[in-house]
């Protein structure tokens, strides 16, 4: 079967911390993103699921020079991204779906829907993000860098 690896952007694969702190104007990824993406991409689609400012996220993926490693129509990115959970799950719905997000909530609302969908929590920050209620959802694997993706999804 074929594996799909959908990232969440901000505090998944981008600084976000640092590009607040630089009024906007740091564009950083996490010191190990580029060697995992490069080696998952030897076994997996990578793809982006989600949300914010469509052109600040892009912009991203853009200036830290990501953006190469992502088929265009693998980029999902929403204004707020519960309600086209359906819709994105059920493009890859002949692939093994790993979803990373720093949401538990947002992995919780996917679980529901696919149970299938191998849920990857990355606790980089201790961080709870506002909005983001509390649950007793447990993701899949929980990982506080992406060094550790590699092996889950090779396996």
């Amino acid at each position: 079967m074929k594996k799909i690896v959908l990232f969440d952007i901000d505090y998944t694969l981008f600084d976000t911390d640092l590009f607040k702190e630089s009024d906007l104007t740091k564009h950083t990824l996490y010191e190990e993103v580029v060697g995992v993406l490069v080696e998952i991409a030897t076994y997996a689609t990578l793809g982006i699921f989600s949300e914010g400012n469509i052109e600040l996220q892009r912009n991203k993926l853009l200036k830290t020079d990501i953006l190469k490693n992502f088929n265009e129509e693998d980029i999902h990115i929403f204004l707020e991204k519960t309600t086209p959970i359906p819709q994105v799950i059920e493009k890859y719905k002949d692939h093994q779906i790993f979803l990373v997000d720093d949401r538990s909530s947002i992995l919780e609302k996917v679980k529901k829907h696919s149970p299938a969908v191998f849920t990857v929590f990355i606790d980089r920050e201790k961080r709870i993000w506002k909005g983001d209620e509390p649950t007793d959802y447990q993701a899949d694997a929980v990982i506080k860098n992406l060094n550790k993706l590699v092996d889950l999804v090779k396996e």
